[in-house]
């Protein structure tokens, strides 16, 4: 799950040059939508269930757990494609 957000951040960066440093969630996922609303619906997903996930004191169930590792594996696959085109080999 952190690894989205963390992607998120990178694709923030690379697209914008900047990324949220705001304590609400929501507003990094309104700076993703500026250029990538695919990506932004991935990173709400992770926002919607992070506390459960990480504080939460019931299991989650099987649904939401494949929705959350989609998300996070859509937004890894584009950011590091994204870091590929810039990233001298």
């Amino acid at each position: 799950m952190l690894a989205g957000i963390a992607a998120a951040d990178v694709l923030c960066i690379i697209h914008l040059g900047i990324r949220s440093v705001s304590t609400k969630h929501s507003d990094a996922v309104e700076i993703l939508r500026r250029f990538d609303t695919n990506a932004a619906a991935d990173l709400a997903v992770l926002v919607r269930d992070k506390s459960q996930a990480h504080y939460g004191v019931t299991a989650i169930d099987t649904v939401t757990v494949t929705r959350i590792l989609r998300s996070m594996e859509r937004l890894v696959a584009r950011a590091t494609e994204a870091a590929a085109k810039i990233s001298p080999r």
